[in-house]
């Protein structure tokens, strides 16, 4: 499998802003330890690292402790039937936390508190690099942007989530059941 994760280096909680520093050009950023590029696309622009990968922020929403800890997952757009974690792409002067909380919104229609940052995960085939919040539901709204387009979001175990979610996906939650 192509998902690797998370990176030791970046798996201590935050939710800090970027200083993001733009060097004569509006394809390229300069963030702490990190070089970025944008990728115009007729929706918007995707920020990719200087290696290419995508990047993305996702959101694990979790409610309950041990046996009766469960997580959110929506339905996915194009993956046959599979379930998903909330997440997408980072946008443009826009931090990884403020990203992970945008995602829960639009596609789950749930206000979101950060719990920790559990982590980066790769993936090598679709070249995305994605960092997983951990988060708690405020608020569940009854109808949600994406919702009025037939998305769905069910609670779930841990070991039901494993088996709904798409393969790239596994890592992330076989790790936070670890946690």
């Amino acid at each position: 499998m192509a998902c690797k994760g998370p990176d030791p280096s970046t798996s201590t909680v935050s939710t800090s802003n970027y200083d993001n520093y733009v060097f004569g050009s509006d394809d390229f950023t300069v963030t702490p330890n990190r070089l970025f590029w944008l990728m115009r696309k007729n929706n918007g622009e995707r920020v990719r690292d200087a290696e290419g990968f995508r990047l993305r922020a996702a959101g694990i929403c979790t409610r309950g402790e041990g046996s009766s800890r469960e997580i959110l997952l929506i339905t996915g757009g194009k993956d046959d039937g599979r379930w998903i974690i909330p997440g997408g792409g980072i946008e443009k002067d826009e931090n990884e936390s403020d990203a992970a909380l945008r995602e829960v919104f639009e596609e789950a229609g749930v206000k979101a508190e950060i719990l920790a940052r559990v982590g980066e995960f790769r993936d090598e085939e679709r070249r995305h690099r994605t960092v997983v919040f951990l988060l708690t539901v405020k608020e569940e709204l009854k109808e949600w942007e994406d919702g009025c387009f037939g998305r769905q979001r069910e609670w779930v175990s841990l070991e039901e989530a494993l088996r709904r979610v798409k393969h790239s996906q596994t890592c992330i939650i076989e790790h936070i059941c670890r946690m």
